[in-house]
């Protein structure tokens, strides 16, 4: 015999169309393995973040840029004048000679492009205020770098930039960092747990589509709009997938018509 039930008249999974209702009885009926699926995403990205990622901290020390001798009155040209020094100090607080500097006071075996990556010098936005921050896998060092670099800041650069009677202040030194920037334990496992949901769900599916045969005598009758005659169990079991049917046509007046469809397999 023929594996499968063939019929001119069937148009259904086998013909690309697709059951709503059916797929989202598949999820139902498989929702503890989707859920452990989703699960195990989530668990693996909170151990992946807890064991792959290297921890990193970021310290901050500030300076305020002052654009007028102390007695001098302020004008606009002296803000104007504010504006384009701090610009100048971003620069030079990043320049190869500064960071030598703080390779040289901290006596770091780091090179200059490694500290230098570590370094990131911003304006704040709006204001005259330089902020210095060094993010490392040390929180101390950090810490270190950070407050060194504002020291040399004000130590050098104000003479060399010929700013000696308006020297930049000092607003806040960097303190020990006691969180990690880059660990995100609770995002991580959020994304692994979407993640592992979408591929439970897109799993099921896929099984769902592939599956164009018949898994119960339901199925039959639903699909083929007959009724089967007989279940005879695969290999003398009865479970579910495991049958061959035998088929006969309804009459319109819901009789059966006593013949089959040749009584071929599925």
């Amino acid at each position: 015999m023929n594996e499968g039930i063939i019929n001119n008249d069937y148009e259904g999974r086998g013909a690309g169309e697709i059951y709503i209702l059916d797929l989202l009885d598949t999820w139902r009926r498989n929702w503890i393995r989707i859920l452990l699926l989703a699960a195990a995403g989530a668990a693996a990205g909170l151990l992946l973040t807890l064991l792959l990622v290297t921890p990193t901290y970021t310290a901050t020390s500030s300076m305020y840029v002052v654009s007028s001798p102390a007695d001098n009155v302020l004008n606009i040209a002296d803000l104007n004048l504010g504006s384009s020094i701090t610009g100048d100090y971003v620069y030079m607080i990043r320049s190869r000679m500064m960071v030598q500097k703080v390779i040289d006071a901290t006596g770091t075996d780091l090179s200059v492009e490694e500290l230098r990556s570590m370094l990131n010098v911003t304006n704040v936005s709006g204001t005259r205020v330089i902020r210095i921050s060094v993010t490392s896998p040390d929180p101390g060092q950090a810490m270190s770098f950070a407050n060194t670099f504002l020291d040399q800041t004000l130590m050098y650069l104000p003479g060399m930039m010929g700013m000696e009677d308006r020297p930049p202040i000092a607003v806040d030194a960097a303190t020990l960092p006691k969180t990690a920037d880059n660990l995100r334990p609770a995002r991580n496992a959020l994304i692994g747990l979407a993640a592992g949901l979408a591929a439970g769900l897109g799993l099921f599916a896929a099984i769902y589509l592939l599956n164009d045969g018949f898994d119960s005598s339901e199925d039959v009758e639903k699909y083929l709009g007959m009724a089967p005659m007989a279940e005879v169990p695969r290999n003398g079991q009865k479970q579910k997938g495991g049958y061959y049917y035998s088929v006969h046509k309804r009459r319109q007046g819901g009789e059966g018509s006593g013949k089959d469809n040749g009584g071929r397999e599925r």
